[in-house]
């Protein structure tokens, strides 16, 4: 990531802003505060912060609201961060100019800094003039690049649920949301131990409660981030099966958004068609007889399962191996 400008946190008070220097100094930010209106005002205008954490309380007889607007002035204006307390304005906020994201007071560290270096990565794409796409494709790298074992894989996903998308006919609105849910599906393991994640044996009982977590860790990470909120049923809900013996929430049968079952059926077949520290790779054909299996066992839909062999079939997806 380029050179940090500083990062502004704003509030009402000491007590507001205080705990949460502390964290991301701590975490090697430059960190700059403000508790006043003309320091606010000042920081804003000579630093040019990264990025702006805001309490929704105000500073110095400004509401929140007015500092967002005066935010939006700046030649450089910041995104902005907002710690709702209980009682206040809520999703409303996010209406604000400059919001691009919300996290409840009392604010966990670690949720604090996996935010802020979303919204930090966002900012610095978007500055460096590169797509949304490249966007989605550097969140998607801070995973694979914990795990040899897994390089390519969040390609490989997109790759397989574009493809398996457009043999449905989707649109190219959900064809585009499919894409970018796929590289980010698994972003919530950035929160799992390597201990958990990079085990080469089959996890215990206590581990695969672990590994369960990630859907909703990463649902929070893009939760109420403007530029990722289509995608969220994805991220959330590519693990739930038709029957309901999915996770995390046990949804059934129409409850799973389609867009969420085909990410979760092409990241199947890629789990099944790569090496992995527990197993070596199966073949294409084989990884469908599972497919098929976990259809009739009232998992997956039949005629997902149906299309996506056809794709492969005409050699439309390739397995890590080359074979067809």
């Amino acid at each position: 990531m380029p050179t940090l400008r500083p990062i502004l946190i704003a509030g009402p008070g000491r007590p507001s802003v205080q705990p949460l220097a502390r964290t991301l100094a701590e975490s090697a930010y430059i960190v700059r505060t403000a508790t006043s209106a003309a320091r606010l005002l000042k920081v804003l205008r000579d630093d040019a912060p990264d990025l702006v954490v805001l309490h929704d309380g105000g500073v110095g007889g400004l509401s929140a609201g007015e500092i967002c607007e005066a935010n939006a002035r700046e030649l450089r204006s910041a995104p902005i961060l907002l710690v709702s307390s209980v009682g206040r304005g809520g999703r409303a906020c996010l209406e604000w100019p400059g919001v691009e994201d919300l996290v409840q007071a009392p604010v966990d560290p670690l949720e604090l800094r996996l935010r802020i270096n979303l919204l930090l990565r966002l900012k610095h794409y978007a500055e460096d003039r590169r797509s949304a796409e490249d966007v989605v494709r550097g969140l998607a790298m801070t995973i694979e690049g914990r795990d040899s074992h897994t390089h390519g894989h969040c390609q490989r996903v997109a790759a397989y649920a574009e493809a398996l998308g457009t043999e449905l006919g989707l649109a190219v609105e959900d064809l585009d949301d499919l894409r970018r849910g796929a590289f980010l599906h698994d972003i919530g393991k950035v929160g799992m131990p390597d201990a958990v994640l990079l085990k080469p044996a089959p996890l215990d009982a206590l581990e695969r409660a672990i590994v369960r977590r990630h859907p909703v860790i990463g649902d929070s990470i893009c939760g109420r981030m403007k530029a990722l909120e289509r995608i969220r049923p994805i991220v959330r809900h590519h693990h739930e099966r038709l029957d309901g013996s999915g996770y995390p929430d046990a949804l059934r049968a129409d409850a799973i958004p389609l867009l969420a079952q085909i990410v979760g059926l092409v990241d199947s077949y890629d789990a099944l068609t790569s090496t992995r520290p527990y197993r070596s790779l199966w073949t294409p054909a084989r990884a469908l007889e599972e497919l098929h299996r976990e259809a009739e066992r009232g998992w997956r839909q039949t005629d997902l399962v149906a299309a996506l062999a056809r794709l492969i079939e005409v050699g439309q997806l390739a397995s890590p191996a080359g074979e067809l």
